[in-house]
């Protein structure tokens, strides 16, 4: 049964944020740090955890403002800033590549792309870019290549149990190398026009004590795994996820069965 678009703003804020996203903030607040002067945005913010946290340490010494493109996730992030009587954050409903901000305004830009098809992160990277002041800071949120291996492997095998066309394993390699390397990001951000560019990265793992746990996890069923199963045809896609499961229980044995990701924040300056 499909969700609606309140129901997934829920589930995004009970699963999603306090662990997939939680990567992220927490990499951002050891490596980069939380800001404490200064006008801030953050793109794709979410039901807004990181924003309010920079908010109330930025105080009086400076704003954020927060965007996405979900007016759901921006009604439950006010909500949050309400109830804590936070005053320096706005947020706003807005697509990431068209924001309807002056340029050269901010003086830090997060923009998290960890969800994000690859092929849009270049035009939001650009329109970061040109919100960020002389001077300010761009700072990525992704994962990088490598990011869940074991499931490709086991993914891999499957297709071949199942006796598919081997065409299939031509789209899925495409999928493994979808995402790019962290040299290829870093290339990415100079291409952009940014400057001291460097990559913080921590490996994180998620872990499902059966195959059913992994197939129901929210960020399995609802984020990724119609990404995964798009290169398969619709009539096969059962039959592929049966042998998923029989793969991973195998795998598993007594043990949990884990899912890694290469949590990756890029950084860099716009030249003053």
């Amino acid at each position: 049964m499909s969700k609606t678009s309140k129901e997934l703003a829920y589930i995004y804020d009970l699963f999603i944020a306090p662990t997939w996203r939680d990567c992220f903030d927490q990499l951002f607040t050891e490596k980069i740090g939380v800001p404490k002067l200064g006008r801030v945005l953050e793109v794709n913010c979410g039901t807004g955890g990181l924003a309010i946290e920079m908010a109330t340490s930025l105080a009086a010494q400076g704003d954020v403002t927060a965007v996405d493109c979900s007016s759901e996730m921006i009604e439950i992030a006010q909500a949050k800033a309400s109830i804590s009587k936070i005053k320096n954050i706005s947020f706003l409903v807005s697509p990431p590549s068209k924001l309807s901000f002056y340029s050269n305004s901010f003086d830090l830009i997060i923009c998290d792309v960890s969800l994000t098809e690859t092929s849009e992160i270049v035009p939001q990277l650009a329109e970061m870019v040109r919100l960020a002041r002389p001077g300010g800071r761009v700072v990525l949120f992704t994962t990088t290549k490598g990011s869940f291996d074991e499931f490709f492997s086991i993914f891999w095998e499957a297709l071949y149990s199942c006796s598919l066309d081997e065409r299939l394993l031509a789209g899925l390699e495409e999928l493994i190398n979808e995402r790019f390397s962290v040299s290829e990001g870093e290339q990415m951000m100079k291409q952009a026009g940014l400057s001291s560019v460097k990559t913080f990265l921590k490996k994180e793992e998620f872990t499902f004590e059966t195959a059913e746990d992994f197939f129901k996890a929210p960020l399995i069923e609802i984020y990724l795994l119609e990404k995964w199963f798009s290169i398969l045809p619709k009539q096969n896609r059962a039959s592929v996820r049966a042998a998923l499961e029989k793969i991973i229980e195998r795998e598993r044995g007594s043990f949990q069965f884990d899912l890694s990701i290469k949590a990756t924040l890029l950084a860099g300056s716009k030249p003053e």
